[in-house]
């Protein structure tokens, strides 16, 4: 890790239904299944082509606020870590 990594917990529930269905996309997307692409809220070719743009031209800056919790985080796991 490096010095400004941060560490979250993500509670794993087990429901039997939703299993099989991500078990079920991961193996098709193994097997070389060729999938149809469905249409959701916004058409793919807008989704692809948006995310190209946001890659290209945004640029997001941390605020100050921001700046300070990062640093506070790291400052106080430090501190747990020494003990």
């Amino acid at each position: 890790m490096s010095r400004f990594d941060a560490i979250f917990i993500v509670r794993d529930i087990r429901e039997e239904k939703l299993d099989k269905s991500i078990a079920s996309h991961v193996l098709n997307l193994h097997m070389a299944a060729k999938q149809e692409e469905s249409e959701g809220e916004i058409p793919l070719d807008t989704l692809r082509k948006f995310c190209c743009y946001a890659k290209t031209r945004v640029q997001p800056k941390l605020s100050e606020e921001a700046c300070h919790m990062l640093q506070n985080l790291y400052v106080t796991d430090r501190a747990a870590s020494k003990e």
